[in-house]
């Protein structure tokens, strides 16, 4: 009968101990998933606070792009207006000897404004919004080639996916971006720009024939410099694309960008 007792107790004991550990594993792995959730959770909320504060960045840019393009068409272009103007009329009282002057004056006034007219419109929205990506870059690559030594050609392989305008001008100003780049830094006489359309992704390749530079070196870049590097960087995260730097001193540089299709293709595309 006793060992009948001893037996039943020590039944209880290890079903006790049974639930027990049972129950301190399950909180265990409670816990363990609320960890991963809280873990989860703060990743998205620093990931949406990074490009939280990167549209708020661009936005910012988009804003002082806006405004330059209003004070070159409203003042610069009306005062270079009112300048041709002026010369063409002081043409009607110049004598043949400096005619010749005044005319290449005027002439070189409506060049300048043509320009102007063309920096104005790269540095607003709606011209990627009203014609398109492609127009767009053609159009910047023309003015680029105009007013530098410096022979951009564009290739395109591939149809390009339905973007929306925000997208499209993401990418134009990647590409904006690099070619000021190129002229204020890679002292370069030619530049080509590919654009590479598959099924799953989006390549554009930036190549360049300048002085190049260590990439090591730019990772830790001096105070006011690299600045360039960073906001082409920045805009790609935003379409989840990877940009990568291949470059070395005195041989040139190529700028690698892959954005996965996904994040390309505007919700309109599948409506």
């Amino acid at each position: 009968m006793q060992n009948e007792t001893h037996q039943i107790w020590g039944l209880v004991l290890l079903i006790i101990l049974l639930v027990t550990m049972g129950a301190t594993i399950s909180i265990v792995l409670i816990l363990n998933q609320k960890k991963f959730h809280f873990k989860k959770k703060l990743v998205k909320v620093e990931s949406d606070f990074q490009k939280s504060m990167l549209l708020t960045q661009l936005e910012i840019q988009e804003q002082t792009f806006q405004q330059i393009s209003r004070e070159i068409h409203d003042h610069i272009g009306q005062r270079l207006s009112l300048a041709r103007l002026y010369i063409n009329e002081y043409s009607s009282h110049s004598d043949s000897d400096q005619l010749d002057s005044v005319h290449e004056s005027s002439s070189l006034i409506e060049e300048a404004i043509s320009d102007l007219k063309q920096l104005s419109r790269s540095l607003t929205a709606n011209l990627i919004r009203d014609e398109g990506l492609l127009h767009a870059l053609k159009l910047e690559i023309n003015r680029v080639n105009k007013v530098t030594s410096i022979d951009i050609n564009f290739f395109q392989e591939g149809d390009l996916p339905f973007m929306s305008s925000e997208n499209e001008l993401i990418l134009f100003r990647i590409i904006q971006e690099s070619l000021q780049n190129i002229i204020r830094h890679a002292e370069a006489s030619k530049v080509d720009i590919h654009l590479i359309h598959c099924t799953e992704q989006l390549s554009l390749i930036i190549k360049d024939d300048g002085k190049g530079f260590d990439p090591e070196a730019q990772a830790s870049p001096k105070p006011g410099t690299g600045a360039g590097l960073a906001n082409m960087r920045n805009r790609a995260a935003l379409l989840q694309g990877a940009m990568k730097i291949i470059a070395q001193p005195g041989q040139g540089t190529t700028l690698q960008f892959i954005f996965p299709q996904p994040n390309l293709i505007s919700k309109d595309a599948n409506s």
